[in-house]
């Protein structure tokens, strides 16, 4: 069991940057994941669509994204990746947490993946739905890990989730903005697509 205190989002972004920083990041890049973001972005969108990948880490769907020909973009909160030899160096990512992200339907797909339970509040998380809905005109693609993760790190274990819920909890916060049109459910993850609602 993990009983660190409940840090504050400048020491949560100071703990990605080094963790990014020294490769110490405890996931590999999943193909299939990122196969499955392409693959519905395909079906559903022409080449061409505006898409934001809020939190886009080291940038796997947003390169696969720009490779098909979308016109893609993305924010990331980790600033070491956009340095000089980082993962994001030269793509068009800008540093912002998806608590500031203040668009307005300029998108015609946002996805947020493995992000939202990072937050460290279930108000966060309600307000992250929010931005990513308002940020777009049409479809909305999430992720989210629904078990509890750490890592150890210069000695000391962390917390890497901190909103912890089922996949049915995931599921209704998703439909009370969105119609759901994919879900997909891992071992420790469900990813949810759909599509905004008229009336958001």
């Amino acid at each position: 069991m993990v009983r660190d205190p409940l840090p504050n989002y400048n020491e949560l972004i100071d703990m990605y940057n080094a963790l990014y920083d020294q490769n110490e990041v405890p996931y590999a890049p999943e193909c299939r994941r990122t196969k499955h973001y392409a693959r519905w972005i395909h079906c559903n969108l022409p080449p061409g669509a505006r898409i934001l990948d809020v939190g886009c880490g080291r940038g796997d769907i947003l390169k696969a994204l720009l490779g098909m020909g979308y016109e893609a973009e993305g924010t990331e909160v980790a600033s070491c990746l956009l340095e000089p030899g980082g993962d994001l160096e030269g793509l068009p990512v800008r540093i912002e947490s998806v608590l500031d992200l203040d668009d307005e339907a300029i998108y015609d797909a946002v996805i947020c993946s493995d992000v939202l339970e990072h937050l460290l509040t279930v108000d966060d998380v309600k307000d992250a739905y929010a931005r990513l809905c308002r940020a777009s005109k049409k479809c909305v693609l999430i992720s989210a890990g629904f078990k509890q993760s750490s890592h150890r790190f210069n000695g000391k274990k962390h917390r890497l989730h901190f909103v912890i819920e089922d996949i049915y909890w995931w599921m209704s916060l998703f439909e009370a903005i969105c119609k759901t049109k994919w879900v997909g459910v891992r071992k420790h993850s469900i990813l949810i697509f759909g599509e905004k609602k008229c009336d958001m």
